[in-house]
């Protein structure tokens, strides 16, 4: 079995049987996939996906959907500090796998369709493009067919008393945003509430300049949250306490 499908194999065991803690009760598991077509690894990674994104707490593996962001700070060009608070994403579970493709020494080319809802209060001052800002209040943030990308080499490694663990050997991630991303964001500038909308009306009429500019910080911070919790799952998990083959 190769690397991949034992993932896909460990993932939806974890999530479809109860007690998840004791791994060693464990009897049996239905196989997500029974070969490696870019079909059947699709399907399977489709279905597994939506689980794991609902989080297994046992291991330390938060949920992502919705999650939620206590406070978080954003330096990005221009000088300009972004800061989300009390804020929350929700979307990641109904991201659709577009495909997943193979290639020699366990690597793999996978690509999700998202479409992400950001909401929260924040804080900003700098400059964004022409405009030196100074806001505070509420923020929404709707992306549309956003492509998320991964670029993974697994590989395994022997530890714990002899027992086998699959490790990521190499990891590359993009994005590109192929819909459009709508801004709703109060009180860009503090008191004045006509400069505010002139900026918003230019943040959702460049939609793609400004998501680039300032969404990218967000979907990388979204991003190394599902890194962080598939190294979670692989790093405490051994195979053969999973995998009948």
């Amino acid at each position: 079995m190769d690397c991949f499908n034992t993932i896909l194999f460990i993932v939806f065991n974890i999530l479809t049987v109860s007690n998840a803690q004791n791994f060693t009760q464990f009897q049996g598991f239905k196989v997500p996939c029974v070969d490696k077509s870019p079909e059947c690894l699709k399907r399977s990674l489709q279905d597994v996906f939506s689980k794991f994104i609902h989080g297994i707490p046992e291991l330390g593996i938060t949920k992502l959907d919705p999650f939620k962001v206590d406070s978080l700070v954003l330096i990005l060009p221009g000088d300009l500090t972004l800061e989300f608070k009390e804020a929350y994403a929700k979307g990641l579970q109904k991201c659709i796998v577009d495909y997943v493709r193979q290639f020699e020494g366990d690597i793999f080319d996978i690509q999700l369709d998202c479409n992400l809802l950001t909401k929260g209060k924040y804080r900003s001052t700098g400059r964004l493009f022409m405009f030196l800002i100074d806001g505070e209040g509420h923020s929404t943030i709707i992306s549309r067919n956003l492509k998320i990308r991964w670029n993974i080499q697994l590989s395994s490694i022997i530890k714990d008393e002899e027992q086998k663990y699959i490790v990521i050997k190499n990891l590359k991630t993009s994005h590109s945003f192929e819909g459009r991303v709508t801004y709703n964001m109060t009180n860009l500038f503090k008191g004045n509430p006509d400069m505010s909308k002139i900026v918003l009306d230019f943040m959702n009429q460049n939609w793609y300049m400004v998501a680039n500019e300032l969404g990218s910080p967000l979907i990388n911070y979204c991003i190394n949250l599902i890194n962080h919790n598939l190294n979670q799952l692989l790093n405490k998990v051994p195979i053969n306490n999973l995998i009948i083959m």
